[in-house]
């Protein structure tokens, strides 16, 4: 009785439904909705299930066909409550629903959006069936969220044709979702009003992203998709150092970062759908790296971290979202920068947005086994020394680099983080110095090794901060622009008139020869020396091993305190500011030749080898070396080479102790004397070889008695008249007199008259050469002269005539000046009965 009164009012109320273009079975498919809220809505009964009155397109009579109970081609709305489209809920104020869309009470319902007297009925086999209009391209979707489109919102329709793959297409067909009629994004990509299975009506939960995931999983980098150059989803921001508590952003599950913890896909203020503004959004999560946001990296005029950086498809390692043009990488590539390092490049090369690190700057790509800082794969980095997001002192002077810079610690400490064994030098020589440095730096301000050192824009290797210097190496420049010619330390070396050590040449071993060779500037040692000096000298036997001196006449460490705190090579030597050549360390002496100047700076009366002097006669110097068995000394540089007889040609005074005195070659048999003087060496075997001695038996080199290094002491002889023999002829009658050694052989009238003549030295005839003529004193003169023993005699040359210069009569001595009367004069030369009363005999 009830159903057919429901049906009879019903069709009496058909006609109220004007717009109703129903063609089917009309009274059944009215009554499926009608039968029951028109009897509730006018009848009151106990027996009813419920006393609500039901109102056409309330939820609860939508739901007794859509629950599922229903087997035709209705859907099925299983998460209605939980992920459907809202209904029963009151607009928003700020919502603005057309007025062709009914509220109740304000309120949505069912009805809002649907209505079975559509003119989209179900037998167009729309997906919009009973839909109030046509939900193409989610138009109905859109008159109602307007602000949920355009601007700040994820991109629909025209924006997104063409961008999606069909892979992507038939994931989200699959889920129920609904793409546009060109395959753009529509609102049905991502919500199913009925069918949602995510909050928010979503196609699928987007719990761990998985709703993003279903378009963008190119774009991701979670544990299941690894892709570093976007940023990590899914993982947990303590993983990452960072506390939960600090991040403002929205996280997921376990603290995991979501593709929403950055991005909005309604309503943000960003073009690229941010949670927060570009500036702070990074640092939202990174908070360590806020500082930067009062740095130059800040970008005051743009968008902070995101001026550097991108979360996704990134060109680099660490997000880096720069790419390098041509004039960069050709930077990098000269500065032999890693990968990571051209990310600071990107920006800091010549002529780019920030200043260049100039051509000479601290080596990067390289190894090192200090980890007190990071690295990258082990190798410095840019990164090592500075953390591009952090200034160190929010608001420091940008001059005060000590205290506020993008260094990871403050400059004055950062050095010794990987360079620890070259602090000493704070306790050094070098530990003094407070000039500033080619960046306008000072050690005070930016740590001791800004005295010599810079990490960018150096002027020379090795970091070189100062200007000036000049050497054929690096590392000698680089000293010589303080120690050179209007350096700070100037008089510290090469200030003197001689040339101080060498350098820029090879040692034995093929070693070039710099200051580095014997000086370390980072040592605390007062003369930062690689090798100590006291003593025996340890530094130089380093590359001088033949010449230790330990255990001869020249080690003089005991004879001061002096010598022995520099060492034993201090007594001759000096490295710098030497007195003279050689690196000469002692006042010169007296003396000809430089060598003689040297060796008498202690070999003079008074001085340290007072005992162990040359005397008034000694060798002569400065003449030519006629040998190659000893060498000549230069003047100039006081070694063996274009030059002359000196000191040093006889004498190696870094000899062994077995070469006493000294000598170059063994005096034994007279050998270093008749390397030079041949023709003397006639004598051997001569009776002028006395008892084997050869030169030695008449000559010593030094403190001689007379002339000739003559080694005996001289007798006085008188003439006839009592005049005083001259001393040449004393020589020989020293030992050809009574008690000499040659008494056997004496010559009891010896003289030649000489008072009447004018004697000149020339050549005669017959033979090539003069005849020396001798003055009164011994010495060889050209005219005016005596006639003595050596005029006739060479005590060198022996033959059949018993020394005399002449070998053979013929061309005789007498002839020469004599002529016919030669003979007779010779014959009886030599007897008392010849010599005469005249003047000319006496």
């Amino acid at each position: 009785m009830r159903k057919t009164l429901a049906i009879f009012l019903s069709v009496v109320a058909m006609p109220t439904v004007s717009h109703a273009k129903l063609e089917k079975s009309m009274k059944k498919d009215c009554l499926v909705c009608h039968q029951n809220w028109l009897l509730e809505a006018k009848v009151s009964s106990p027996r009813l299930l419920t006393d609500r009155t039901l109102m056409a397109g309330d939820k609860i009579m939508c739901l007794t066909c859509h629950d599922g109970s229903m087997a035709d081609d209705r859907l099925t709305f299983l998460n209605f409550d939980k992920h459907s489209h809202p209904v029963d809920v009151k607009v928003p104020e700020d919502m603005k629903i057309p007025k062709k869309f009914p509220l109740r009470n304000g309120k949505l319902f069912c009805g809002t959006c649907h209505t079975p007297h559509s003119e989209v009925g179900s037998q167009d086999k729309l997906d919009y069936t009973f839909m109030r209009f046509k939900n193409t391209d989610s138009s109905m979707c859109i008159d109602c969220h307007k602000n949920n489109t355009g601007h700040g919102n994820h991109p629909i329709l025209a924006d997104t044709a063409g961008k999606m793959s069909s892979s992507i297409i038939a994931k989200i067909k699959s889920l129920h979702g609904r793409v546009g009629k060109d395959d753009e994004v529509t609102c049905q990509s991502c919500h199913a009003a009925h069918k949602g299975q995510g909050e928010h009506a979503l196609i699928i939960s987007n719990k761990n992203s998985q709703l993003c995931f279903v378009c963008h999983i190119k774009e991701v980098n979670s544990p299941k998709h690894k892709n570093n150059m976007s940023h990590p989803v899914l993982v947990s921001v303590d993983s990452m150092e960072v506390k939960p508590a600090q991040v403002r952003l929205k996280l997921g599950s376990e603290n995991k970062v979501e593709c929403y913890t950055c991005h909005k896909i309604h309503h943000s203020a960003d073009k690229m759908l941010l949670a927060e503004s570009p500036k702070s959004l990074c640092v939202a999560c990174h908070v360590s790296e806020k500082t930067v946001l009062h740095s130059k990296h800040g970008f005051a005029d743009k968008d902070a971290c995101l001026e550097c950086h991108t979360a996704h498809k990134a060109v680099g390692a660490d997000l880096w979202g720069r790419k390098l043009n041509d004039k960069a990488t050709a930077y990098a590539v000269y500065l032999e920068a890693s990968d990571a390092d051209r990310m600071c490049i990107s920006c800091h090369y010549p002529g780019g947005e920030a200043p260049d690190i100039g051509t000479i700057s601290h080596p990067t790509n390289v190894e090192t086994k200090f980890r007190s800082l990071p690295l990258k794969k082990g190798r410095v980095a840019c990164v090592t020394c500075h953390n591009p997001h952090k200034w160190s002192a929010v608001g420091a002077p940008e001059s005060d680099r000590a205290n506020g810079s993008f260094l990871r610690v403050p400059e004055k400490d950062l050095c010794s983080r990987c360079h620890p064994g070259n602090c000493a030098c704070k306790k050094g020589v070098h530990g003094a110095i407070d000039d500033r440095n080619v960046l306008g730096e000072t050690p005070r301000s930016a740590g001791r090794c800004a005295a010599c050192h810079v990490p960018h824009k150096a002027v020379g290797a090795y970091l070189k901060g100062i200007k000036g210097g000049e050497g054929l190496d690096n590392v000698s420049s680089f000293c010589m622009a303080c120690h050179g010619e209007g350096g700070i330390a100037r008089t510290k070396v090469m200030a003197g008139k001689f040339k101080d050590h060498p350098i820029d040449v090879r040692t034995k071993d093929g070693k070039v020869v710099t200051c580095a060779s014997c000086h370390n500037p980072h040592s605390a040692d007062p003369y930062a020396l690689v090798v100590p000096v006291e003593g025996d000298s340890a530094l130089c036997l380093e590359c001088h091993k033949d010449k230790n001196l330990k255990g001869t006449a020249h080690y003089l460490v005991a004879k001061s305190e002096s010598i022995e705190k520099n060492g034993q090579c201090s007594a001759c030597h000096t490295p710098h500011n030497p007195k003279g050549p050689t690196l000469w360390n002692r006042k010169l002496g007296e003396g000809k030749t430089i060598n003689e100047r040297q060796c008498t700076s202690c070999h003079a009366p008074g001085k340290m080898a007072a005992n162990l002097t040359t005397g008034e006669i000694s060798h002569p110097l400065g003449g030519k070396v006629e040998t190659d068995a000893v060498p000549a000394i230069n003047q100039k540089t006081g070694v063996p080479g274009e030059g002359v007889v000196d000191c040093a040609s006889c004498h190696d005074p870094h000899g062994s102790a077995a070469g006493k005195p000294f000598l170059r070659v063994t005096n034994r048999g007279s050998k270093l004397c008749i390397s030079c003087h041949k023709t003397e060496a006639a004598i051997k075997g001569t009776v002028h070889d006395v008892n084997g001695q050869m030169c030695s038996a008449c000559h010593v080199p030094h403190q001689a008695k007379g002339a000739f290094l003559w080694k005996m002491e001289l007798k006085n002889f008188t003439y006839p008249n009592g005049e005083t023999v001259d001393r040449a002829s004393s020589y020989c009658l020293t030992c050809h007199s009574k008690g000499g050694v040659a008494e056997n052989a004496t010559v009891e009238y010896f003289f030649h008259p000489r008072a009447d003549f004018d004697i000149v030295a020339q050549d005669r005839p017959g033979r090539k050469g003069k005849w020396p003529i001798f003055a009164e004193n011994g010495t060889e003169v050209e005219r005016a002269g005596a006639i003595a023993c050596e005029t006739c005699h060479d005590a060198h040359i022996h033959g059949k005539t018993y020394f005399l210069r002449n070998k053979t009569v013929a061309g005789s001595i007498c002839a020469d000046c004599h002529g016919d009367e030669a003979l007779i004069r010779y014959m009886w030369y030599h007897k008392k009965e010849v010599r005469q009363s005249t003047s000319s005999y006496k």
